[in-house]
């Protein structure tokens, strides 16, 4: 056997280390020169105006800003100019030459009319955008100059992305997909009240035309009214039972903007109704039929154009220290493509936003910057782990490693980060193809922890079904498991269940022999210790597992560390 050297106990430590410190979300004042910073950009933001389509230039203020302070920027243009306004561009910036990170912070830049100008009331700051979402903007630069400044951040750690169009199509994050980027965590930013999201309702909006028969209004019965045609049809939607559901309560249809007729003594040839929708529940062509069916009740002839929405949206608000909560309105998280683990976070109310009276609260800025840098340096320590993770596996491909051991240390790094589903998936399907020694796996409690983690992560289901599968097709009775450490008394077994989601297979395992919810084992403790589960029953068989289980997770970590050296 070989000893451990020094640079593989300082892994091992500083491993142990990231995982503790995710309980710990501590809290450091901004310096004062920060705050003036801060109250410095986000006055200079919103002097810009940047009504949605001339975003141009707060644009070219982001790039000069940034480029100053030695960001790497990249313009990404959206739109061309047009006579009456500039180019519609994102501007994306990181640290060096590494384009490609690991964490996102975004917001948007545009807003919606007319621009209110800049004003400062004692602790209060007005003006259009200074809620939504320049006040997003300006404390995410800030929380990430600070982390740069601190030594937190490092080349290939962070972007920063702010693009154009949020409050009318969501042109500006669309376009975004083109970059070719993908990351493991992106941090949104919008009016959240300080607290974070932990979803928003989808959103549809509806067009509905009438088209009628002009004439005198003195002969109402030689034409045809088309505004007339269309009360009935509004006035029907809006007594309609909508879908709805215990999150997002219910779904919501405002009527925005009617339009039609020339005069009043003239009979309306033409008339149109804008609608809003705020889907609390199903896909948008559940509500959609809703809609043609109500208006089709009402006998008149009338055209209904949709435009292509998306339903309730979950988001990720899983880091400690936060108040959560559930807004009602849209953002641009469903149009970024990618498995990535999704925050939306933000100062100010979005009751204040979109009206004539916008406006923050200068403490609200400075405790979000606060907020992002919690959020930053969660997600950072979570794809340390991950990548942690990653090389373990790989070095354990070409060796002979305890497959035990590596899933356990993959399944605590999936536990803060969603990178790993799929070399968790194809772990599993490995061993489904006997490539790996799959019955002396699935004995050991690396499989069965796998299982586990599907039911707070539903994107590892399919590594679930592999396992789960893998076990029913053994014929052998499982054997006592016994790891490096610890002589598991309890047998541990999983059995399959069938899912509603198409088809999908999933397994929930179960324990026999012990009364305590955790799995008796130094793996599964050490798993539930770094995922921050409440594993503290103690167990008649063994009781020397109750309590914390930090010092079996430092036990377990050397242990890896010698298998792996072996």
């Amino acid at each position: 056997m070989k000893l451990l050297i020094p640079s593989t106990l300082l892994l091992l430590f500083n491993w142990i280390s990231a995982a503790q410190l995710d309980a710990q979300q501590p809290i450091v004042p901004d310096s004062s020169s920060s705050t003036t910073s801060l109250l410095g950009l986000h006055k200079s933001l919103v002097e810009h105006e940047s009504i949605t389509g001339n975003e141009s230039h707060v644009a070219q203020f982001l790039i000069s800003y940034l480029h100053k302070r030695n960001f790497t920027t990249e313009i990404q243009e959206v739109e061309p100019a047009t006579p009456s306004s500039g180019p519609r561009s994102n501007v994306l910036a990181y640290i060096g030459k590494q384009r490609k990170t690991r964490t996102l912070v975004s917001s948007h830049i545009d807003t919606v009319p007319p621009f209110w100008p800049y004003e400062r009331r004692g602790d209060e700051i007005w003006g259009r955008g200074s809620v939504d979402a320049k006040g997003s903007v300006a404390t995410q630069i800030i929380a990430v100059e600070d982390l740069i400044r601190a030594g937190k951040i490092k080349e290939g750690d962070l972007a920063l992305l702010f693009v154009v169009g949020e409050e009318v199509s969501g042109v500006g994050m669309k376009k975004a997909n083109d970059l070719g980027l993908k990351w493991d965590t992106v941090i949104f930013g919008e009016p959240t009240e300080l607290k974070l999201a932990s979803g928003h309702k989808g959103v549809m909006r509806v067009e509905i035309k009438a088209k009628g028969k002009a004439g005198h209004s003195g002969y109402p019965e030689l034409g045809k009214n088309a505004i007339s045609m269309l009360i009935p049809a509004l006035y029907a939607l809006q007594n309609v039972g909508l879908p709805w559901s215990t999150k997002f309560g219910n779904t919501t249809l405002n009527i925005g903007r009617i339009g039609g007729g020339v005069a009043s003594n003239v009979i309306a040839e033409e008339a149109q109704a804008d609608l809003a929708l705020r889907i609390a529940d199903g896909d948008p062509a559940d509500v959609q039929k809703i809609i043609l069916d109500t208006v089709q009740e009402v006998g008149e002839e009338l055209d209904v154009t949709f435009t292509k929405g998306y339903g309730p949206v979950s988001i990720d608000s899983d880091v400690p220290g936060f108040e959560t909560i559930v807004v009602n309105y849209g953002t641009d998280i469903p149009y970024l493509q990618g498995d990535h683990k999704k925050y939306l976070y933000g100062p100010g109310t979005i009751l204040l936003a979109h009206s004539d009276h916008e406006h923050i609260k200068v403490s609200d800025l400075v405790t979000a910057v606060k907020g992002y840098k919690i959020l930053i340096e969660h997600s950072l320590r979570a794809a340390h782990r991950a990548s942690s993770a990653v090389s373990s596996y790989n070095a354990a491909k070409t060796t002979d490693v305890d497959f035990q051991a590596v899933a356990t240390l993959l399944g605590s790094a999936a536990a803060g980060t969603r990178s790993l589903v799929a070399l968790q998936n194809t772990l599993a399907s490995s061993i489904l193809a006997q490539q790996t020694p799959a019955a002396s796996f699935f004995d050991s409690d690396a499989g069965p922890y796998l299982l586990a983690l599907s039911r707070s992560d539903h994107s590892v289901s399919s590594s679930a079904y592999y396992m789960a599968k893998m076990r029913r097709q053994q014929t052998q009775t499982p054997t006592t498991a016994t790891s490096a450490t610890h002589t598991n008394a309890a047998t541990t077994t999983a059995t399959g269940a069938q899912s509603t989601g198409a088809g999908t297979e999933t397994a929930t395992p179960t324990t026999s022999g012990s009364a305590s919810t955790c799995n008796n084992n130094v793996w599964a403790t050490v798993t539930n210790w770094i995922s921050q589960s409440d594993c503290t029953k103690t167990s008649a068989s063994s009781p020397e597992l109750g309590g914390s289980a930090a010092p079996y997770a430092a036990l377990a970590a050397f242990a890896l560390g010698v298998i792996m050296l072996l």
